[in-house]
């Protein structure tokens, strides 16, 4: 049995689990495939069985709600319990078992994502990065996916033009850039907002090509070029957001600790 008042408390926090859980098991179903055609923000989700986590944060909500508020003998309670955590592990037990076991290296993963971070003699690009494919993987909505590898991460149009590379870093290249006349240089990366250009230390905006890749045209000289990614106001804000409210749940959990341990010892 189930206290009245207590139960009047549940009706919201069960209704919303149930409601919750219902909507994420429909919207997995493959009829709801019109849905998901018919609003494009969906696809920023990936895969439906993203709302597996839905499934299994408010089906544990609900559990612990219920059982919390059941009136039963103590004991009784703590065999339902570990009747149930038994049963769940029973259940999802075949699914501990690894389907398949892969022995990779680091280089691996590095000739898979990176173009040209581990090369074998002969290659000018790692042809697992060239097959590799992640068509999930969410493009600028200004971006082309290239149908071919450029011969370095930032290239020329004219052939005099030298340019040598000092770093390069998934969020930061350094080079130095010596013209003859005035070029058009492509940094081959998709322009999103964060990516920051300095030439000679002086930030420029640089224009983006058909591909979404950002583009400068320097003057004729020598020139030390810096393509670096940084945090938007708005990515920013956001951290410091997160971060205090982090901060003051930890306080919040830190003072309920000590104000049960306080109750405890007065009673």
């Amino acid at each position: 049995a189930v206290k009245t008042r207590s139960l009047k408390k549940l009706i919201n926090p069960i209704s919303l689990s149930i409601f919750s859980i219902a909507i994420a098991i429909v919207l997995m179903n493959s009829r709801t495939t019109a849905i998901w055609d018919a609003f494009p923000f969906t696809q920023e989700i990936q895969f439906p069985w993203r709302f597996l986590m839905v499934t299994t944060f408010f089906t544990s909500l609900l559990s612990v709600l219920v059982l919390a508020h059941i009136r039963i003998k103590r004991h009784y309670k703590l065999i339902l319990y570990s009747g149930l955590i038994l049963t769940a592990i029973i259940i999802n037990a075949p699914y501990f078992r690894a389907g398949d076991l892969l022995s990779r290296d680091d280089n691996f993963f590095l000739r898979s994502f990176l173009p040209r971070e581990v090369l074998r003699p002969g290659e000018l690009v790692s042809p697992l990065y060239l097959k590799h494919a992640e068509d999930y993987a969410i493009l600028p909505k200004w971006a082309k996916r290239p149908q071919k590898m450029p011969s370095a991460v930032i290239t020329a149009i004219q052939p005099e033009t030298a340019i040598s590379i000092t770093k390069e870093k998934p969020f930061e290249i350094k080079a130095d850039i010596t013209l003859s006349t005035q070029d058009k240089i492509t940094i081959h990366k998709f322009y999103y907002p964060g990516w920051k250009i300095y030439l000679d230390d002086k930030e420029i905006t640089p224009e983006i090509n058909a591909n979404g890749a950002m583009t400068i045209s320097p003057e004729p000289g020598n020139h030390q070029l810096k393509v670096t990614f940084t945090d938007t106001t708005a990515r920013s804000v956001s951290t410091i957001i997160s971060s205090v409210a982090s901060l003051m749940l930890f306080i919040y959990l830190i003072n309920s600790a000590k104000n049960k341990v306080r109750g405890t010892r007065r009673n």
